[in-house]
């Protein structure tokens, strides 16, 4: 009975692939994340992406046990869900998905089920975030199988985040350029909030070349505008030689 399905679940899924306007493929091709990101995910969907088990299946030779634990078989749904080395960089990470485990065994579902997030806050954000996280994974995997390189998992994790966010910063900069530039033609200052979840510090510091002083200050802000932290200070004599007036 379970065979039968099983047998049904991956007919529809191969079915799924090749609707065009399938929602998995609506919203990867809508998701603002990198062209190589959306690429990735392409492979990792159509079940291509060259983990061990594809490339013995398809040369017929090879090891396809995971090299990160050394448990199992590397199909893609272990190398991103089951191995103990993705597990770590998934608590390590600052969004979960515990609701999605029982898709686990099918990536195409359980990318399908991750779907439904897009229409929650930040659900866009969430998802793209995630593919981070993917590749993140991925490229660690890649480490320690062909370099023997293992990072910490926060430091795999922080790096996706990382990523993710100055991705996004660039983007929102690009469609914010022309509203900045008319702003700032017109003696305009305006605050614009980081991610959700995410706090955004705005600093600024003055010289005063004649009396040699220095001023700093820092404004900590979440995404709603509430400020949760304000620093500043000063010192005389900070400025160095080469900055003095002649």
């Amino acid at each position: 009975m379970r065979g039968e399905w099983r047998r049904k679940e991956q007919h529809e899924a191969s079915n799924s692939r090749n609707e065009p306007n399938s929602k998995a493929w609506k919203v990867l091709w809508g998701l603002g994340i990198q062209h190589k990101l959306k690429h990735f995910i392409w492979r990792c969907l159509h079940g291509v992406l060259p983990v061990n088990e594809v490339i013995k299946r398809r040369i017929g030779s090879g090891e396809d046990k995971c090299r990160c634990c050394g448990e199992g078989t590397e199909t893609l749904e272990h190398m991103f869900f089951f191995c103990r080395h993705s597990e770590n960089i998934w608590k390590a990470a600052p969004i979960d998905w515990g609701g999605l485990k029982e898709f686990r065994h099918s990536f195409w579902h359980w990318w399908n089920s991750l779907m439904d997030a897009q229409d929650r806050i930040e659900g866009k954000n969430h998802i793209a975030l995630t593919v981070n996280i993917l590749w993140q994974l991925w490229k660690s995997k890649n480490q320690v199988q062909f370099n023997e390189m293992s990072n910490c998992p926060g430091r795999t994790s922080g790096k996706a985040v990382q990523e993710w966010a100055e991705y996004n910063e660039v983007r929102n900069g690009a469609d914010n350029k022309e509203v900045m530039e008319k702003e700032q033609g017109a003696g305009i200052s305006r605050w614009y909030p980081p991610p959700q979840g995410f706090i955004k510090l705005n600093t600024d510091a003055a010289l005063g070349l004649k009396d040699r002083r220095i001023g700093w200050g820092v404004v900590a802000r979440r995404e709603d505008g509430e400020i949760v932290g304000v620093w500043a200070g000063g010192r005389a004599e900070m400025v160095s030689q080469q900055l003095r007036r002649p």
